[in-house]
């Protein structure tokens, strides 16, 4: 049987719980997933998205800091606005929440990894070049190689982290299952170890973008 609307006391609606695990578990999964349409560009699948169910919610939970949520949803709204605004072109905003990312996330986690990744490309590009070299620090060393290349070209950009010069690598790639060609890469590299053409160098995987290769220094040998 039915309860009369009239039956519903003020008292009871507003006891009502307007989230659990459950809305977690699917609000998050739609962050993510819209992230996922915007590396894409698929804009016609990340505008469904948000018309149809996120909307709402960024507009009811859009300030994490400001809102006690759950935080599996909190890293999945933070990330949402990290990789929106670095689709905007928008690096103080991309730090700003990045920062706060990198709070919730476990230290040498994968997740973590992909988070200083983007806070360096954000400090580079707002021109934090003692911060960039910081986060690069932060993650040498804990990346598998996949893939070795040759130096075709090297170029000077002028610019500079620490002493250490951003150059432009023209570089023969070789991934772990042998195929073979070319890519160009703006990196940050030791001074103490700037490659010269010819010279082998080691390429690991952006956790941030896994289309993407960072440069992990010369090979020996």
């Amino acid at each position: 049987m039915s309860v009369p609307a009239s039956a519903i006391s003020e008292e009871t609606v507003h006891s009502l719980p307007d989230r659990d695990d459950t809305l977690t578990v699917e609000l998050t999964t739609a962050l993510m997933k819209a992230v996922y349409y915007q590396q894409l560009n698929d804009a016609t699948a990340h505008e469904y998205i948000h018309t149809s169910y996120l909307h709402f919610y960024l507009e009811k939970y859009g300030r994490p800091d400001d809102v006690d949520l759950p935080e599996p949803l909190a890293k999945a709204l933070l990330y949402y606005k990290v990789q929106y605004y670095r689709s905007k072109l928008a690096f103080v905003d991309v730090l700003t929440h990045a920062t706060r990312l990198s709070e919730l996330s476990f230290s040498g986690s994968e997740f973590w990894l992909s988070v200083q990744n983007i806070k360096m490309e954000a400090y580079i590009q707002v021109r934090q070049y003692e911060e960039a070299k910081q986060a690069q620090l932060a993650t040498s060393g804990s990346l598998p190689l996949t893939a070795t290349a040759t130096v075709i070209t090297i170029t000077d950009t002028g610019k500079l982290i620490n002493f250490d010069p951003i150059v432009v690598l023209v570089l023969e790639v070789t991934e772990t299952n042998g195929t073979p060609y070319q890519r160009t890469l703006e990196t940050l590299v030791s001074k103490m170890q700037i490659p010269r053409v010819g010279d082998r160098v080691g390429l690991g995987q952006n956790p941030a973008n896994p289309s993407e290769l960072i440069y992990m220094g010369l090979l020996s040998g």
